[in-house]
């Protein structure tokens, strides 16, 4: 290209500076090459080549001809062995080339740790962070957002990680399948998805990496009569000037509105009146209302406070929800009721539900499933505090579908004692079992906090060695992968001489424990349960 010929013409007057000045703009056109730079030839492959290693000219096939001008270089088809960052030249193999682009790097200029360096290099199919995609919703854009794990080198956005970030992490960041063994697959939340061409195809993108690991990027091109205006603004500001808009900048970050998908309607359940977090698919009458009126034994949805009160007069529900109680430890009961023999409470229980998960997207099939409705007993009736729901036949072995303790009851430990029974079951049932995927985000910590506690309870009541984690599947009803994501979060899992083990301090244990928040554990004894056969 036009710098490939530039250097033929006046490679032997060049100055120092001029050769810095060179070494630049071949790292800008490198650079700026991107995808095209295996197929192209690489121009500024030409540029590097002269620049440091123009001994090798005639080599590589140029020659003078009789007008004393010099042809041009061949293309080098090799970009692996020039560094975009340092633009030094290395035998193939001491850089680190991308999959995608052909771009290549050192590990220090790239800023690797050892580490991180040797698993990029057993990994063929390394991509840079200019052609990284998110490994959660698999889809580019976004990339102001997009965090790279300091441990495999793999890309996520921060919308997309459950709870979503809203700003990079201090220190060192891990990804999910790190933390956890297994990667999520799931898509981005509608407002981040890529915008569609006319042609469908995605609109084309300009990576955005952090600061501490930006490429060089080549100037954007402006005319003359743009670059003569912003001079003139610029002369014109004073330090004053600048500062009181950097003040003006900050204060409306600080105070601009958060987004909130939320719905503004209220809801009135017995004596509670609470906020709805989301929208659920009420009929359009109910929906107009500012407000929603709940019987709270029969779930059924009014329109005011005096419908209310001449429902509670008849309600069939007062005493109890309808179906089978199979747990009692007053005040605590539990009531198992079948989707296909209620379902008008049924339905109504998850039209409930969605006013307080974004997740859920079942409201009136519900005759698969079984619903667990735990109850606290008072001088009025059996008064509603959660549920939680699963699939009569599961072939993912989901022991929960969907759970969810009311916001007015939260933070006593509700929800965790539902969780409780549900692996009860599966150890009755003998069959281990984990919840159905994607949690919701109180839902994820409620049920990463209760495996903390489960699983580090047994190590410590067991206290000797050769435990195994199929063991501590067993014995808490939890599935194994479950057992293998908390004991990895908890740094207990290791990997030691080929082999995994499981490494702990008995005494740091017992801290973490002490620190936990105790719930109303279930008492197995109290269950009157026979696991249910279904044909298949």
């Amino acid at each position: 290209m036009e710098g490939g010929d530039g250097h033929a013409d006046g490679h032997d007057s060049l100055g120092l500076s001029d050769t810095d000045m060179l070494a630049e703009h071949a790292s800008d056109v490198f650079m700026s090459l991107g995808d095209q730079s295996h197929m192209n030839g690489i121009a500024n492959g030409q540029l590097m080549q002269g620049q440091f290693n123009s001994e090798e000219a005639g080599e590589n096939g140029e020659e003078q001809d009789k007008d004393g001008e010099q042809t041009k270089l061949p293309p080098c088809n090799d970009p692996t062995k020039y560094c975009g960052f340092c633009c030094k030249m290395e035998a193939r193999g001491v850089l680190i080339t991308c999959f995608k682009c052909g771009n290549s790097g050192h590990a220090s200029c790239l800023q690797l740790s050892p580490a991180l360096e040797a698993r990029i290099r057993a990994n063929p199919n390394w991509v840079c962070i200019e052609c990284k995609d998110c490994a959660i919703c698999e889809t580019a854009g976004n990339d102001d957002k997009l965090l790279f794990c300091d441990t495999c080198d793999e890309g996520v956005h921060t919308f997309c990680l459950i709870p979503p970030l809203t700003e990079p992490p201090e220190g060192a960041f891990e990804c999910p399948k790190c933390l956890t063994g297994v990667m999520p697959k799931r898509p981005a939340p509608p407002e981040y998805r890529p915008k569609q061409t006319a042609t469908g195809s995605t609109r084309g993108r300009k990576k955005k990496p952090p600061t501490e690991r930006k490429l060089r990027r080549s100037p954007s091109p402006e005319n003359e009569e743009s670059i003569k205006v912003k001079q003139e603004i610029a002369d014109e500001t004073t330090s004053a000037d600048r500062a009181l808009f950097r003040k003006i900048q900050e204060d409306v970050q600080m105070n601009a509105p958060m987004v909130n998908t939320r719905t503004k309607k209220r809801i009135v359940f017995g004596g509670y009146e609470v906020e709805a977090w989301y929208s659920s698919p009420y009929p359009e009458e109910y929906m107009r209302q500012i407000k929603i009126f709940f019987c709270e034994y029969c779930l059924q949805y009014m329109t005011s406070a005096a419908t209310v009160s001449r429902h509670r007069m008849k309600c069939d529900a007062r005493g109890h929800p309808p179906g089978t109680e199979i747990y009692r430890d007053m005040p605590l009961q539990i009531w198992e009721v079948d989707g296909k023999d209620e379902r008008i409470y049924c339905q109504n229980l998850c039209l409930l539900a969605k006013l307080f998960l974004d997740h859920k997207t079942l409201y009136f099939d519900v005759e698969p499933f079984l619903f667990y409705v735990l109850t606290e007993r008072d001088e009025y009736g059996a008064q509603f505090i959660g549920y939680f729901s699963k699939e009569k036949s599961s072939y993912l072995q989901n022991n929960v579908s969907c759970i969810l303790t009311m916001p007015f009851l939260q933070r006593k430990g509700y929800g965790k004692t539902l969780i409780d029974f549900s692996y009860l079951l599966s150890r009755v049932e003998k069959r281990p079992g984990t919840p159905e995927k994607p949690l919701s985000d109180l839902g994820r910590l409620t049920y990463e906090s209760y495996w903390r506690r489960i699983v580090l309870s047994y190590l410590v009541a067991q206290n000797r060695p050769g435990i195994s984690v199929y063991e501590i599947s067993v014995a808490t009803g939890m599935h194994p992968t479950d057992v293998v994501s908390t004991l990895q979060r908890e740094r207990i899992l290791q990997y030691v001489n080929g082999e995994f083990v499981l490494a702990y301090d008995l005494s740091a244990l017992e801290a973490i424990l002490a620190q936990s928040k105790p719930f109303p554990r279930v008492d197995a004894s109290k269950l009157k349960w026979t696991p249910h056969v279904y044909a298949v």
